[in-house]
């Protein structure tokens, strides 16, 4: 029985689906965009720069690099829901506890200590674990579905922004609290493993399902971490990824504060990063849609990452509402589909029975480039008064991106790589 009050007649993998969107909602909303909104009220209340406030943004990346291996590890191991359980409670203490927080030190052991190491275990990577296992034919839309709800967390940002002005940083970081407590739980217990477990094919084809024994034996034939890492494919998609996550995570930081310096009010800065995520949703359904139509999974990719080095150059020139308006439909729309694109071709290249570790051992190279971004921007401002140079930086580094992922070629499977040879080169 899969779930007390989940329809059987709809596959469950698409209920999978509906409970990773709004786990990513509340991760992306209040976590990932919401440091954005808590990072002048802290700035103020600490009397400290930008510069210092956004090392902790830092820090929290360079903490889920060093350990998103090790929680890819478990969920591969014991499955994503134990792990969900564990990340949703830290989570939920730790915007508790920062509510108290006397000192700028303290700020920095919550949020990296159990909000950061929460959002990673709970919110993110084990739920789409479920999704590349459940999903195979049409796993790019079912990712693309789940990334909606990172899309729909930029919408949290100006309830977030709401609460603090209504309220205070404190209580709103208690009411967060909350809120992740009470909806994570239940959305966490609805999680599964496998569908052979639970008598389904993956996408909930029709036919009896192989046997967990014949499942095994398929998954045998896939990557295992160590020999994924021995893939050229491996360390250019790390690479792009890790490019594309410098810029991401420091738009996500610092757009609101670079909003602000240009002219626009705190409230306006919140709604435009709502707007980031109604738009990036068209960007998710298109990115998944194109993935499971033509199967290309890096040439979807790389066009989306050519998009979104263009978005910089726009933002470099953006001052008025209308010109950051189109910045917004450029942006948001590239990386809603690099996003869909990102996850599917990790699960296409290397298959997934160790899903969940090669996507940390990625995530590694990945926040170790949201570190030098977010930290990078705010020196930069705090020198030199204005982010000009930063986004400047960012179109570079959007190019790099989309030349690496466009030279990362699928790799044969083990076996076949020692059984016929060299690989084809075929991607």
């Amino acid at each position: 029985m899969l779930g007390l009050f989940v329809p059987s007649r709809i596959f469950y993998g698409w209920w999978i689906v509906l409970a990773a969107a709004i786990l990513a909602a509340l991760g992306m909303g209040f976590i990932a965009f919401g440091f954005g909104v808590f990072l002048l009220p802290l700035s103020e209340e600490f009397n400290t720069s930008r510069g210092e406030i956004s090392l902790v943004a830092g820090f929290a990346g360079l903490e889920g690099a060093m350990l998103g291996p090790i929680q890819g590890h478990f969920v591969d191991k014991y499955g994503p829901r134990s792990v969900m359980f564990i990340g949703v409670v830290l989570s939920s203490v730790g915007f508790l506890l920062l509510s108290f927080a006397d000192t700028l030190w303290l700020v920095f052991v919550f949020w990296i200590g159990f909000i950061a190491v929460g959002n990673g275990m709970g919110f993110i990577s084990p739920p789409l674990t479920a999704i590349a296992r459940w999903f195979n034919r049409r796993r790019g839309i079912a990712f693309g579905l789940a990334g909606v709800g990172m899309s729909l967390g930029a919408l949290l940002v100006r309830f977030v922004d709401e609460l603090i002005e209504v309220t205070d940083w404190r209580v709103a970081a208690r009411i967060i609290a909350a809120i992740l407590l009470v909806i994570g739980i239940p959305l966490a217990a609805m999680m599964r493993s496998k569908p052979e477990a639970y008598g389904h094919r993956p996408d909930g084809d029709p036919g009896d399902p192989p046997s967990l024994a014949r499942s095994e034996e398929i998954e045998a034939a896939e990557f295992t971490a160590r020999q994924a890492m021995r893939t050229r494919a491996f360390w250019l998609m790390s690479l792009s990824f890790g490019f594309r996550n410098v810029l991401i995570t420091t738009i996500s930081v610092h757009f609101i504060a670079a909003m602000v310096d240009r002219g626009f009010t705190s409230s306006t800065a919140a709604t435009l990063v709502g707007l980031v995520g109604v738009v990036a949703i068209g960007g998710r359904l298109t990115g998944g849609l194109l993935i499971d139509r033509f199967q290309n999974n890096r040439l979807v990719a790389t066009v989306v990452a050519l998009m979104l080095a263009g978005s910089m150059g726009i933002l470099l020139w953006a001052d008025e509402l209308w010109q950051v308006v189109i910045f917004i439909t450029v942006y948001a729309f590239s990386w809603g589909a690099s996003g869909s694109a990102m996850f599917s071709i990790r699960a296409h290249y290397f298959g997934r029975k160790s899903f969940a570790t090669i996507s940390g051992l990625m995530i590694t190279v990945q926040t170790i480039g949201g570190f030098g971004g977010t930290t990078y921007a705010g020196f930069v401002f705090d020198s030199r008064g204005s982010y000009d140079l930063v986004f400047g930086t960012f179109i570079i580094l959007g190019l790099l991106s989309a030349i690496l992922i466009y030279a990362a070629r699928k790799p044969p499977l083990p076996n076949v790589e020692q059984s016929c040879g060299p690989p084809s080169g075929r991607g």
